[in-house]
């Protein structure tokens, strides 16, 4: 994630809630999220994320895919860093 401004566009494209994207996938029909990235928080830290898309983008074209973005699905990426284990 990128920081000052772009940290709050990412904000403004999750839910605050559940802390998950407000959409992966997005049609005519349907617009939700679909697809998660699943971690173990004990054992990673989350270092950084890829930029969320906004809805007007994807909508501009319609619905997904589009001539800009081949997939019905926007991507998903994370960087983790892994926590250092207690020592015993």
């Amino acid at each position: 994630m990128g920081v000052g401004l772009g940290m709050e566009q990412q904000r403004r494209r999750m839910d605050p809630s559940t802390n998950e994207p407000l959409f992966t996938h997005c049609t005519r029909d349907f617009i939700g999220t679909l697809d998660y990235i699943f971690y173990t928080a004990d054992s990673l830290t989350v270092e950084s994320l890829l930029e969320l898309l906004d809805e007007d983008s994807l909508r501009k074209d319609t619905a997904l895919p589009s001539p800009e973005w081949s997939s019905d699905h926007i991507a998903l990426l994370a960087e983790f860093r892994c926590k250092p284990r207690p020592r015993r």
